[in-house]
């Protein structure tokens, strides 16, 4: 774009409608941008000069999903909505540019459906596909938020995002001045449901897995799992539902629910459905598919009396009257029944019912988990689960990281964070950084807790680690005898823990080529493994 009075104002008014909006000038660095997002749907609004080069090198990737030129002159440009079929429209007046984008991003934030799909014969945590991975994550989600203190810093850190957001658009703050003013949680359907800042980036938070965005919405999240969970209870003892959701999604995802019948699926967020089968059909007809998506209908049969799957009847609370709305919360889980195309609707039909199985599969996958994090709070937990069960570092990193700077000096898991942020640098192999972090969690330790404590344990541990692999043998083997001594008065039986500490014991002496003590340590810490773990575990098998 350039600096005349004409662009300015479309910036300016961009920024309004999307405060996530990115103005180049620079062709590289805008394509660079379109390659390094893979978890976002982009919009891409491209002016006169950098419009063919721009299609021509940027059209086939897969988060670039729609394209609107704006330009002066129509016909110019008009043979390429032939070649590249991601175009929107050729705009010359900057309304309908804006009319068409306000539409398209509508449909997108309302419409187009993200989800996971779980493969239950994985037998353990680490060996999850990513999209099992996704699932067990989302799972894990409620149970997390749900633990974590809900209080005035909570509902001012997440007020002071969206503000920070959405500074340029003077209607949304007025929306979250509203919201500070006037919010219970008796009204948090009622909010939610209205078409206004909190929706969309929750939305986005949850579409997007977010890891920062979600922790700033726990206040919210809390309220509205609770009203969902409240509203439940006025459908107990009643018939099943039959649910329809009309959306769209990529075209590869409805390939991979056609080739997964009987899998179980959970979609990533509040699942929105209709009693009305015609409400979900006109938001189909009423809005032609991006390219690349198709329009599907969603069946759903959805029994009031499952245990675990929590939906509520929200007509009545809800700002959009007369859509017979029934919110489903979030880790709710379906299982793919049938897929076909409906020649009488004209449409992709999806057949789900929803479902207890899979819950205690997944109950089974974080069973282990949540025995050896002991004594975690759920703010250290959801970190550890992601980067020592699902191996996804730098979503951890970042977690934690922003722990360190949004939790008090004083708070009681400010340690335990160090400590994290201590084993996130260890997995990136920058171990100075490492060892930094895990001594300061150390000196916190030592001063709040008994010596004997299993924190005090598991510090000198990790501290221990950092020396083997930094190769300093006799300083790692010293602080793993330190833990080990601490460890075997906490537990004198069989104890995951410990046959850690011993197994690594046993590694160190193996660098110190010393293979009889090596071996001794070794086959300690296997028969411990042996008590403690599955057979088919992968501590057991090396």
């Amino acid at each position: 774009m350039n600096d005349s009075d004409d662009y300015l104002l479309a910036q300016s008014m961009l920024i309004e409608l999307n405060p996530a909006v990115q103005f180049y000038y620079d062709f590289d660095r805008c394509l660079d941008l379109i390659k390094s997002i893979k978890h976002e749907q982009i919009f891409l609004i491209v002016s006169d000069a950098f419009a063919q080069r721009m299609l021509l090198q940027s059209h086939h990737y897969r988060s670039l999903i729609t394209i609107f030129i704006f330009c002066s002159n129509y016909r110019r440009y008009k043979p390429l909505l032939k070649e590249y079929n991601k175009i929107i429209g050729i705009f010359t007046k900057q309304h309908d540019l804006l009319e068409s984008i306000k539409e398209k991003m509508n449909l997108v934030e309302k419409q187009t459906l993200t989800f996971s799909l779980f493969d239950q014969k994985q037998k353990s945590l680490k060996d999850l596909s990513q999209e099992s991975a996704s699932f067990i994550l989302h799972q894990m989600l409620i149970y997390v938020l749900k633990q974590m203190s809900q209080d005035k810093l909570s509902k001012k850190q997440m007020l002071d995002m969206c503000r920070d957001y959405y500074k340029n658009n003077k209607q949304q703050l007025k929306k979250i001045e509203e919201f500070q003013n006037t919010y219970t949680r008796e009204k948090a359907i009622e909010w939610y449901t209205h078409d206004c800042f909190l929706y969309k980036l929750l939305n986005k938070a949850l579409r997007t897995e977010d890891i920062e965005l979600l922790f700033t919405f726990r206040f919210f999240i809390i309220d509205l799992c609770s009203a969902i969970e409240q509203e439940n209870h006025l459908l107990k003892n009643k018939e099943t539902l039959t649910l329809y959701r009309g959306t769209q999604i990529p075209n590869e995802e409805l390939e991979k629910i056609k080739e997964n019948i009987g899998k179980t699926i959970s979609t990533n967020g509040f699942l929105s459905t209709s009693r009305n089968i015609d409400v979900s059909l006109g938001f189909i007809h009423n809005n032609p598919p991006l390219n690349d998506f198709t329009s599907v209908l969603f069946e759903i049969k959805a029994n009031p009396n499952l245990e675990t799957i929590i939906f509520a009847d929200v007509g009545d609370k809800s700002r959009i009257k007369g859509e017979e709305e029934v919110l489903f919360n979030l880790n709710s889980l379906f299982k793919i029944v049938f897929v076909c195309f409906d020649s009488k609707l004209t449409v992709w039909k999806v057949e789900l019912n929803a479902t207890d199985e899979g819950s205690e599969k997944v109950e089974e996958y974080l069973l282990l988990s949540k025995q050896a994090m002991e004594g975690c709070s759920p703010l250290i937990y959801f970190g550890s689960l992601l980067l020592n069960e699902l191996s996804q570092v730098d979503r951890a990193g970042k977690y934690f990281n922003m722990l360190l700077k949004s939790l008090p000096h004083d708070h009681p898991d400010i340690a335990a964070v160090h400590n994290n942020i201590g084993a996130v640098h260890e997995k990136r192999n920058e171990l100075n950084l490492a060892l930094k972090n895990l001594e300061i969690a150390y000196e916190m330790r030592r001063k709040q807790l008994p010596s004997n404590h299993p924190h005090i344990a598991g510090s000198l541990y990790n501290i221990g680690g950092i020396y083997k692999a930094k190769g300093d043998s006799n300083t790692a083997l010293d602080y793993y005898q330190q833990a080990l001594k601490i460890e075997e008065n906490l537990y004198p039986g069989n104890n995951l823990q410990k046959a850690d500490t011993i197994g690594n014991i046993g590694g160190v002496y193996m660098d110190k080529e010393d293979s009889d003590t090596a071996l001794t340590y070794l086959s300690r810490a296997l028969e411990m493994y042996k008590h403690v773990l599955p057979d088919q575990h992968s501590h057991i098998a090396t």
